[in-house]
Formats: structure tokens, sequence, C-alpha cells
């Protein structure tokens, strides 16, 4: 069995990429709900929210053709292989983020890999500073051991599996060190983290996350702040690539993740009255 640590180290590409172009961050806007549509949230309902259907802001898409890997090692086979789309909202409460992901062939948990988004999984990183401001403070704001990443102080990672069925997930945070994390129960989330809370459903070929962090667990106060970073990947494996190595990855900000290199941290940007 490879050790939870490289694994780690594997899945999430620490090894020196080809440069990718500087481009824009990309934003996702997080709409305000009501607090009515707020208090009807459940994530044990096995359904998603309502409010989901009326938001205006719009969702993004991440394809093969346009999201995956910047290193080359991917091999979708076409825009079907797998593809997702994510939007937010936000409320009094907390940060709401919708997943969803269609895959030709859903693949096993393999309890090998040692982290829970290295097949058919979802990997989010949030930042209470926003992708400008950790682009701009350097190491400044980089704890000693990810002085070599680009997380900082305030840097959070959630991992999971597609799969409804399966009972964890794994919580990161890089203060007061990043690794080796917690692995929760979704079950014990309520007791053991009330700040988080995740429901997932399956229907036919698209799995569905929905997540909820709240303001506080994020660190940011949103009255006094209106973008905080965020990026995500998700990670596709079929048959023919059972190989912790070897895992077809779309990524929403350039190709890859803020453990890679520079410009892979996008923003969500809280929009709307209050």
């Amino acid at each position: 069995m490879i050790s939870n640590a490289l694994s780690i180290a594997l899945g999430l590409g620490l090894v020196t990429a080809p440069a990718q172009p500087e481009a824009a961050s990309p934003v996702l806007q997080a709409s305000r709900i009501s607090d009515s549509d707020e208090a009807a949230f459940s994530a044990t309902d096995r359904k998603i929210s309502a409010f989901w259907n009326k938001l205006p802001s719009p969702t993004a898409q991440l394809l093969p053709s346009t999201h995956s890997h910047g290193d080359g090692r991917d091999e979708f086979a076409n825009d079907a292989d797998a593809r997702l789309s994510v939007q937010a909202a936000r409320g009094e409460r907390g940060l709401y983020i919708l997943i969803r992901v269609t895959d030709d062939e859903w693949s096993p948990v393999f309890k090998e890999a040692g982290y829970d988004s290295a097949y058919d999984g979802l990997e989010l990183m949030f930042d209470s500073h926003s992708a400008g401001q950790i682009a701009e403070c350097g190491k400044k704001c980089r704890p000693a051991p990810l002085a070599n990443w680009d997380l900082t102080d305030k840097t959070q990672q959630l991992q999971f599996y597609a799969d409804p069925a399966s009972p964890s997930l794994r919580y990161l945070r890089s203060n007061p060190n990043f690794f080796p994390g917690d692995t929760l129960s979704v079950a014990d989330l309520p007791a053991r983290m009330p700040g988080l809370a995740l429901e997932r459903v399956a229907v036919g070929k698209t799995r569905v996350a929905e997540l909820f962090i709240s303001w506080a667990q994020l660190g940011i106060d949103p009255k006094a702040q209106r973008r905080l970073a965020f990026t995500l990947s998700y990670h596709d494996n079929d048959r023919n690539r059972d190989n912790p190595y070897m895992i077809n990855s779309l990524r929403w900000v350039n190709h890859g993740n803020p453990f890679t290199g520079p410009n892979h941290w996008g923003d969500i940007e809280l929009v709307g009255a209050d």
C-alpha cells in the first residue's frame, strides 16, 4: 500500500509541471439566498435544495477539452468521458456549493489510494484571502512548511468521493500543519465539525454533491469581504486507468491546483444585496 502522505503528494501533482500561460483568475459568483431558503437546507433529506433552480448567477462548466491536467498525462476520450458543473450561493450562515458530476464509467472506491480524492473524487480548496491577495503576498503569508506552494496560513481543503455510499471525507488545514489532515465521517459532521455539511445523491450517470461551509469555518466576515479564493478538481478513474499514479483530472483554474505552482486559485465573489 502506498503511504498516505506519498499518495496525497502524487495525486495532487507535487511535481514540476510545464509552465502554463498566465490567465485571469476565474470567478464563481455566489448569489444571496433568502433566510427561508437557508432555513430549508438539509444535508440529510437526500434531496438537493430547491433554491439552486432560481439563482441568477452563472454555473461554471469543467470539460476535458478545456480543463484537463496541465502536464499532458490525461487520457480523456472526449467531453463525454467526465464533466462537471459548479454553482455557489450564500446566506446569512455561510456558503453553499453545488457540484454535478457526470461520468461515463463510475469506478469503485479504491481504499489503497490513501486519500479520498484519488478515484472518482472531488477536491475543494478555500482560502479567506482572495486569489489576488495570495498572488501579491508571496511568502509573507505562507507558513514555512508551505513556502514552496501557493497555500497560505488560511488554506483549507476538502476531499471526498463522488460516490454517495462513501461514508467519509477528508479535511485538511494549513494551520498548524496541512498534513496529515483528518478523516471524518459525513454522518458525524454535525457533532464534530458543525461548520460543515455534505449531501450527496446519485441520479443516473450524474452524482451531485451539495456542500455547506459556515463563515466562521471559512474565517471571513461576508459583510466586510466580498471575495475569497477557491478552486476545485475532479479525479476520474476508469477501468483501464486503475493506477493511483495516473488519474485523469479536471482542474478549474489554469489546469492545476495551488500545490503545483502560481495562478491556480480562482475566486468566489459574494453578489447580491444583503
